[in-house]
């Protein structure tokens, strides 16, 4: 007998809100549908299809993703799953990823899933010519590779290069914004990784290129942009390289990083003002960055300055980016930093400053010589 695929499209409308899927859990109603799956229950549903053209199997495996988003440790075994990432079913491979990715959201959860015979499963699917599991596959791996022991067993098999390949093939967005979000990460204080990612001007065009030249605005291709930037930060603050900041730079990652500059969270105002801070420490200036700093990039510059939120840490950053700037005595850097609104957001900021003079002598000797400057 097959099973209403309306009643399985309501009970995952449900299942999103936490007070009905942990009752839900409680009454092993995961453990039924993984053993409805696993005996092909829904096999002779096939053509029953909803509206959106979905076979009950297929609704019955997102009613289970949207369950075990909010199972436990207790209650989700990794290895009840581990089949169906060796199996030749690429719906089930897939959704397999899709709930041990929603699973690996702490260290310990992360540290339960990962094992030799996984990681294996991982490199032998990127190998699948199939969209859908790439999606499902690199989103796991993403949370995987926030933890520190599982980055470095992920380096260890060679991960960078595999992304990058793999950036080489895809012409879609959505895979794309994946794997830059995985190479961010597992470039993260790794001087390295970010030197070998920096200087492959071939896939940091390419990443370029798609963030640039979208036909049309989406929101995955804004998130492509801002984890663009965030990477080409990490690649330059994390190598620590000239030669690899002057590949960045002609590859044209600065209105990436710039961008940055317009978002509300200091994490992120940090990592536009940190490879600044590197780039203009080389002399000459690059060309492309002078080109870069118009007048309207020193207002953000000061928003960030007189943005209550933002620590005073990286608001010295910021001051050691302009420092920097100044020394260079550039004339086109001077005459737009002086069109800007910095001088009176310094003053302002050397006033605040001013009680607690005896812990900032540095930072107030920066505000001084950047006021006699502009």
């Amino acid at each position: 007998m097959g099973v209403d695929p309306d009643f399985l499209v309501l009970f995952t409308t449900l299942a999103e809100q936490e007070s009905v899927s942990k009752p839900l859990l409680l009454f092993d109603l995961h453990l039924a549908l993984i053993d409805n799956v696993n005996r092909n229950t829904y096999k002779d549903d096939e053509k029953d299809e909803e509206e959106d053209g979905k076979p009950s199997r297929e609704l019955a495996l997102e009613l289970l993703v949207v369950l075990l988003s909010h199972a436990s440790l207790e209650q989700l075994d990794p290895a009840l799953f581990l089949p169906w990432l060796e199996s030749n079913d690429l719906l089930l491979v897939s959704m397999g990823y899709l709930i041990l990715g929603n699973f690996a959201t702490s260290d310990t959860n992360i540290n339960t899933l990962i094992s030799g015979h996984v990681i294996d499963l991982f490199f032998n699917n990127l190998n699948l010519e199939n969209e859908r599991v790439h999606h499902s596959l690199l989103g796991c791996l993403r949370n995987c590779c926030i933890n520190v022991k599982t980055r470095e067993i992920l380096l260890g098999r060679h991960l960078v290069s595999k992304m990058v390949d793999m950036a080489g093939r895809s012409i879609s967005t959505g895979i794309m914004l994946k794997i830059v979000a995985i190479l961010r990460l597992l470039s993260q204080n790794n001087e390295d990784v970010s030197t070998k990612i920096g200087t492959d001007s071939v896939f940091v065009g390419k990443v370029v290129s798609i963030g640039r030249n979208g036909t049309e605005f989406s929101s995955t291709l804004g998130q492509l942009n801002v984890e663009a930037a965030r990477l080409f930060s990490s690649l330059i603050t994390s190598s620590k390289s000239e030669v690899v900041s002057s590949t960045l730079v002609e590859a044209g990652v600065l209105p990436f990083i710039l961008s940055l500059l317009s978002s509300g969270h200091p994490i992120m105002l940090n990592q536009a003002i940190l490879p600044l801070c590197i780039l203009s420490m080389y002399s000459p200036l690059q060309p492309n960055l002078v080109l870069s700093l118009p007048p309207e990039i020193f207002d953000k510059i000061s928003n960030l300055i007189e943005n209550q939120i933002v620590p005073n840490e990286i608001k010295f950053n910021a001051l050691n980016f302009l420092e920097n700037l100044g020394n260079h005595k550039n004339e086109q850097v001077l005459k737009n930093m002086r069109e800007s609104d910095l001088k009176r957001c310094i003053a302002v900021f050397k006033e605040e400053l001013e009680k607690i003079r005896e812990t900032v002598t540095r930072e107030m000797a920066q505000i001084d010589y950047l006021l006699s400057l502009l």
